[in-house]
């Protein structure tokens, strides 16, 4: 677009600071980017549409053609062919409080327990949000969400209470004492939220501002990268909350010109000052009709997500829609859509698209494999970081899942020759030519002993060593495993011993290669203090960890015993007992 154009707004599931309505899950700010010279055209043809199936209505209104998919479907094309495109911002509104959950306890500006450098660790907020949202009950949500509206410091502090509570029943117990830690500012923070409601009046307590912003930043990139010319904004008449909507735009707009734009924490599009807009004004949307476009924009993907969210089939012509409108959620190339939502949703998000996908060419979407599980790991899919504070396991075996892990401890050894290249086991007098991908495996073993046993009992023309990979050589076994794949698909632990098994090399590669990014996670963020908990028991130096499946690892320092459990005290009870037990030192 070489023209000037103008952004047609308006908003759904506007239920102002009332976060958890069963009804409105979602908030949505959605528009339309219009060149000048379409508008005449646009607003003819949602004229036409209008007077054919709501010509007794003063405007065009989504409830109007909810139940009429393949409408907007077409309404949606025919506006694209005149050169609209739409854009939108999606907030699903029990995220969002999950999200300010994390933003207003797990500070560490106002919480000693965090480390400075958690306030860049994004990947554990999101995680955490996450958690909270899948394992949180309504009632307790709700109760963060009405305090944050009235964020006094009594209010706050019921809610902390509430919440840190119940994280130690349904998340874990290092998360509750983590947002135990604000207690002692909880004033600081009731004054800091109290000075924003101040500043911005009603909207601050809504998703309606923060979407708001988001949505002008999305308009102030594409501008910036030429895409188009931005002439003003155009955004339905917005009652209560309009002063505040143009004071925030004045001053993005008067900014000083030495104000950097910069990428914000889970926005992924540049914030700061607005330089390609020239002018946020306000109209009735009876008066304007590619407005009542943006509110059928708007309502349709609210209404779709809902639909999702609350577990309904879609119907061939929704999945169309879906189609049409959720894509630029999960494929940013241009960024056209900014999404506040939890995991789940994205997933949902994600299979309406691939509904829409032709076969023959789904097969370049990216799918998730089945996770499997090592000892220290956690079941996930395959490529996704294990979590740092994962969901607590109520039983040995959490929800009767079935259990497909492969059970390792580090340590792992293996054996390298003169060149410092691992082994590839063979069967006996056959050579690599001469055998099959299924005949090969990689060797490695759980303990130095059983790989030193292995050596002893070979014979080889040159020498070979023994070397272990504990966490910090983590990727040097990942790349070299990495390198056998060329050669067969098979580790092989402990061969010819009493545990002996065979495991796929891409899976444990994977599996160890995860398990390192959470453990170098966990160092850079600051948070490996709060995972790692190191006693003197009883004259026993003793190491407990929490483990990314939900569960406690305690061992014996240096290489003593383990043992786990479903709490660290737990954990540390099994292995005290393991360690009365006489002759423990050979126990595994």
């Amino acid at each position: 677009m070489s023209e000037k154009s103008i952004i047609y707004c308006d908003e759904s599931g506007n239920d102002g600071p009332h976060y958890l309505n069963r009804d409105t899950q979602f908030f949505v700010l959605a528009g339309w980017i219009t060149p000048e010279n379409s508008i005449v055209n646009a607003t003819v043809a949602l004229e036409m549409l209008r007077r054919k199936y709501s010509s007794d209505a003063p405007e065009l209104k989504f409830k109007t053609f909810k139940k009429r998919p393949w409408l907007v479907c077409d309404t949606i094309l025919k506006l694209g062919k005149l050169g609209l495109v739409p854009t939108y911002v999606l907030a699903e509104k029990r995220f969002c409080v999950a999200g300010k959950i994390v933003e207003t306890f797990l500070d560490p500006y106002y919480n000693d327990r965090l480390p400075t450098k958690f306030s860049v660790d994004l990947r554990t907020k999101q995680e955490l949000a996450n958690t909270f949202y899948d394992r949180l009950s309504d009632d307790t949500l709700s109760s963060f969400a009405e305090a944050y509206r009235a964020p006094t410091q009594e209010n706050l502090t019921e809610a902390l209470t509430n919440i840190a509570h119940h994280c130690l029943e349904s998340v874990n117990a290092e998360v509750s004492q983590l947002i135990e830690g604000s207690l002692p500012r909880l004033a600081d923070i009731a004054a800091a939220e109290v000075a924003a409601v101040e500043t911005w009046g009603k909207a601050m307590g809504t998703l309606n501002f923060p979407c708001l912003i988001s949505f002008l930043m999305i308009i102030e990139e594409l501008g910036t990268k030429k895409f188009f010319e931005t002439a003003r904004i155009v955004h339905d008449e917005q009652g209560p909350y309009q002063d505040a909507y143009a004071r925030a735009f004045e001053q993005f707009r008067n900014s000083s010109d030495d104000d950097d734009r910069v990428i914000l924490e889970g926005m992924n599009i540049p914030y700061g000052t607005l330089r390609t807009i020239q002018e946020l004004e306000f109209q009735r949307s009876v008066d304007q009709p590619l407005v009542q476009a943006a509110d059928l924009l708007a309502g349709s993907i609210a209404n779709l997500s809902n639909a999702l969210i609350n577990g309904q089939t879609l119907r061939e012509q929704e999945i169309r829609l879906g189609g049409l409108i959720f894509p630029p959620l999960l494929f940013p190339d241009i960024r056209l859509a900014h999404v506040v939502c939890s995991n789940q949703m994205l997933a949902k998000f994600g299979e309406v698209i691939r509904q829409t996908i032709p076969q023959d060419e789904e097969r370049l979407l990216p799918r998730e494999q089945e996770g499997h599980e090592l000892h220290w790991t956690s079941t996930v899919p395959s490529g996704e970081e294990l979590p740092l504070f994962p969901p607590c396991s109520k039983t040995p075996d959490e929800n009767g899942k079935p259990n497909h892990s492969i059970k390792v401890d580090l340590p792992l050894f293996g054996l390298a020759n003169s060149e410092d290249q691992l082994v590839l086991l063979l069967p006996p007098d056959k050579s690599l030519e001469a055998t099959d991908r299924n005949e090969r495996s990689v060797p490695l073993w759980t303990n130095s002993d059983l790989a030193t046993e292995f050596l002893s009992e070979m014979e080889w023309d040159e020498p070979h060593v023994v070397i272990e990979f504990g966490p910090v050589r983590i990727p040097d076994l990942v790349e070299r495993l990495r390198n056998f794949i060329q050669w067969t698909d098979i580790v092989i632990f402990n061969p010819f011993g009493e545990n002996s098994g065979p495991c796929p090399i891409i899976q444990l590669a994977s599996d160890l290669e995860r398990l390192y990014k959470r453990w170098i996670r966990s160092s850079s963020s600051g948070l490996i203090s709060t995972l790692v908990k190191n006693e003197d028991i009883d004259g026993h130096q003793i190491r407990s960890v929490l483990l990314s499946n939900g569960k406690y690892a305690a061992g014996k320092l240096p290489d003593g015993p383990t043992a786990t459990g479903l709490s660290r005290k737990e954990a540390v009870a099994n292995l005290l007992e393991t360690l009365r037990t006489p002759n423990c030192d050979t126990l595994e």
